[in-house]
């Protein structure tokens, strides 16, 4: 039973296609958001992790308010 992990978004992907830099990641388990990170390298502790299989995604949003959703792992 994992009981904590960290989940990161890579800077590469924290970037927009409109070279604005990211200012905040936020990170969701089937789709309840579990936390946000506004500091690279981007990462949250999930702690308390129960036994399961989880769709994890992140959405990285830029100052302009644009999104961009990484692929669900």
């Amino acid at each position: 039973m994992k009981t904590a992990s960290t989940i990161g978004m890579p800077d590469r992907r924290a970037k927009a296609k409109d070279s604005i830099d990211r200012f905040r990641v936020e990170f969701f388990r089937d789709g309840t958001k579990l936390g946000e990170d506004a500091a690279s390298p981007f990462t949250f502790a999930w702690t308390g992790v129960p036994s399961g299989n989880y769709a994890l995604t992140a959405v990285a949003t830029d100052s302009q308010g644009l999104t961009s959703l990484s692929p669900t792992v």
